[in-house]
Parts: C-alpha cells; structure tokens; sequence
C-alpha cells in the first residue's frame, strides 16, 4: 500500500493494528473496482496472509475488516444481472474461472482460525435478503443473495477441520458449527417456501443460481454433516436434525421444479456448460442429485439418520423418503420415455438418464444401510 507521507509512514511503523488496517481498505477499495483486472489483484495478498499462523495474525484479520473485504471480492464477482435470462447461451469462462479463485481464497482465510470463521458467518448472517416477487398471496419472499452462498459454499473445508477425527467438539467450536447450520436451515427454508408457493417461475432468474449454489454447498458439506453425527455430544440435537432433514427436503424439491439442462449440453466444446445446466461448474450431474449420493454415502451413521428423520412437517405428507424418491425416479423415467430415448438434439429441458441413476444408487445406499429391525416394512 502506499503511505502518504514519511511522517504518516512513522506513525505505522508504530502501530501494526493501524498499519494492518490501513492496507486492508487498500485492498477492499480494489475489491470495490469495477475493472476485473484491477480487481484481480487482490488475489496474492489475500493468499499470503491466509499462509500467515498465530494469535497476533487472527487478531490483525479480525479487526482488520477481512471478512468485508472477502464479502466484496464475492459481491465484484456475483452473477450480472439478466445473465440466466437466456439459459441457452455459453458460460462466461472468465467469470467462472474468477469465482472459483474467489472461492480458493475464501477456503483458504476460513482455515485460519475459529475466531475469524465465526466472525465471518455472522456477517453472512448479516447480509440483507432480497425481496423477490410471489405468485401467490405471499406478496414478496426474502432470498439470500447469490453472491452470499457462493461465499458460503468455500467453507466447507474450514467446517470439516473443525469436526473432524475428534470425539467431542469444544464450546468454541460448537459456536460456530451451529452457526454454519442456522445459515443452512435459514437458505434453504427460503428456497423451499418459494417451491412450494409456486412462486419459482417468477424468480426464476434468481432462485436458479441461488438454489444451484446452495446444492453445492450442502453436497460440500457432507463430511462436516458426517462428523457432527459421531462428535456432536451436545444434548439438543434439534438444529442438526431440522438443518439435515430441510437439506435433504430442498434437494428433493430442486430434482422435482428444476431441469439439469435447458437445452442440449456443450460440455465438451466449451469448458463450462451452457447457463441453463443446474450442474456444478465443468460437471456432469444434476446438483441436488449429487446431495443425495454425498450424503447417503459419506458415513453409515449419517445415512441412517438421514432415514430416520420426518419430513411431514415441511409439506403434511407422512409419506416417507424411500417412497419420495421413489416417486421421483418415477416421474423422471416417464419424462424420458416421452421424450424418446434417442431423441436429439434436444432443445427442451430436460434431466439425463444418468442422473436417474444415480438417484437409484442412493435409494439403494440409503435402503442399504438402514435400520431395517425398525423399517422393514417401509423397505
């Protein structure tokens, strides 16, 4: 950064809060630029200091506005506005190479220590929603930003570290993990109001990349999820249940409301997939099909409890999650064979056979690994 004048320069030498500071809003006002190239280079000094350890570093981070300037860096590299409108066209290479630099920085400054993650949850937390409009009488639904879950969804490896291999998870650990999953449960009961208010198609533009990001993260999640069910010794285990069992309902609710592709894939020709591919960038599958195979088969225990838990309370339907998927392996086998299995190229949405599949995996897992003294009858 650039010091004023010598005496000014004198004043830092002494103050290293100040000095620290000070070179902090240097890089958030380039975060702030509007060019990504001069944005761009906030990258190598946010990387340097998530190689930085100890106390005096993680108090420097904190008060040092980091967490703002990490914010801003995932706001400069939000999806524009109007860029879903047309779900045909090619991504934006450049765009999608600099949100994935934007997530290995985040990932990188949340391992620094649990002080600075829970810090930096709470002013996700903080974010204003956005209201979006309801076709029914709901009027206006809130919807968390999309640059906020993409920021969320880097922390995924920060999360894990701090629940794993270990037997008991410490009051200051327990913080922050039960923060992560109030923003879970937070996202995805937006999401899950607006699919069942029927108020998806007027969003559209917004949901889809709000509730794509957020099958990411959940799937990112799973080790983290995994863990809590082995170390999670706190008595009320309520928040784990309700953030798993919305989890799994939203991913359910996204196989049933949202096609994989608008039209035909160029995956292949181009190195990220049309716009209208409700795909992780560069992948092959139906995002919130991958929640289900990450989470039935990251743990036994972690199956089991997905199994276990009641989804009732979301839409009155006592039926079961064998039978829910079930039911949508179903309906995605009929659409398939209305479409024509050799019909192409095709230029309507539609989900693949391979995601259908790897449904059934999961079923199979799930069915697999259950109880089944208790659930015979169901399986």
């Amino acid at each position: 950064f650039i010091c004023c004048n010598q005496q000014e320069f004198c004043q830092y030498r002494f103050d290293k809060d100040l000095l620290f500071k000070s070179f902090m809003e240097n890089i958030y006002q380039i975060c702030c630029a509007c060019d990504p190239e001069l944005i761009s280079l906030a990258f190598e000094p946010l990387l340097i200091l998530s190689a930085q350890k100890g106390d005096t570093i993680d108090h420097l981070v904190i008060n040092g506005d980091v967490a703002r300037t990490l914010i801003q860096l995932a706001i400069s590299y939000r999806y524009p506005q109007g860029y879903f409108k047309d779900p045909t066209l090619d991504s934006d290479t450049r765009l999608e190479i600099e949100r994935n630099n934007v997530r290995d920085v985040i990932r990188s400054l949340g391992c620094l220590s649990e002080n600075f993650l829970f810090h930096f949850l709470t002013m996700l937390e903080s974010t204003p929603d956005l209201p979006v409009i309801s076709s029914s009488s709901h009027g206006t639904l809130d919807l968390v930003p999309e640059y906020v879950i993409h920021a969320f969804s880097s922390l995924a490896k920060p999360l894990n570290r701090l629940v794993a291999k270990r037997n008991i998870i410490e009051k200051s650990q327990l913080s922050v993990l039960e923060k992560a999953l109030y923003l879970v449960r937070k996202y995805c009961n937006q999401l899950i109001l607006i699919f069942l208010s029927g108020s998806y198609e007027s969003c559209r533009e917004e949901a889809f990349s709000t509730s794509r990001l957020l099958c990411m993260a959940i799937a990112s999640f799973s080790p983290f999820l995994s863990n809590i069910c082995t170390s999670y010794k706190h008595e009320d285990r309520q928040l784990f249940n309700e953030t798993l069992a919305l989890s799994v309902f939203f991913s359910l609710l996204c196989l049933v409301h949202i096609p994989e592709l608008a039209t035909e894939s160029r995956l292949g020709e181009v190195p990220y997939d049309i716009r209208g591919a409700y795909r992780g960038p560069g992948g092959e599958d139906h995002v919130a099909c991958l929640v289900l195979m990450r989470l039935t088969k990251e743990s036994n225990e972690l199956a089991r409890t997905i199994f276990n838990l009641n989804f009732s309370t979301f839409d009155g339907h006592s039926t079961s999650l064998i039978h829910r998927i079930s039911k949508i392996i179903e309906v995605l086998k009929d659409l398939e064979r209305q479409r024509g299995y050799h019909s192409t190229p095709k230029r309507v949405p539609f989900t693949t056979a391979m995601t259908r599949r790897i449904i059934l995996r999961s079923l199979v897992d799930l069915v697999a690994k259950a109880d089944h003294n208790v659930c015979r009858k169901d399986i």
